[in-house]
């Protein structure tokens, strides 16, 4: 098993098999966490965009910074947001 560190490092360098490493591991977690704050298909939906922002800007990653807090943190932000938008759109629409 690769630890964080390793993980990053071969991220940052395009290494799509440690991305999948990563996918595999922490899916899971990540999907329970985002479920804390939004529906099934909505933590879905968010954990799926960090996941994917996280590799289009893996050569801003930082190695001496935890991968998995980013990534919490990423979520939990994500989550907000889309928690925000929905509440403003339910407010926009009118009362019947």
């Amino acid at each position: 098993m690769m630890t964080e560190l390793e993980l990053v490092r071969l991220i940052r360098k395009g290494d799509r098999k440690a991305f999948d490493i990563l996918c595999r591991e922490y899916y899971a977690a990540f999907i329970s966490y985002a479920r804390m704050f939004l529906p099934a298909d909505g933590a879905e939906d968010v954990v799926q965009d960090v996941l994917l922002n996280v590799w289009s800007r893996r050569e801003s990653l930082v190695e001496d910074r935890s991968l998995q807090g980013y990534i919490l943190r990423s979520i939990y932000n994500a989550a907000l947001n889309k928690l925000s938008n929905s509440v403003i759109i339910a407010l926009s629409q009118p009362l019947l």
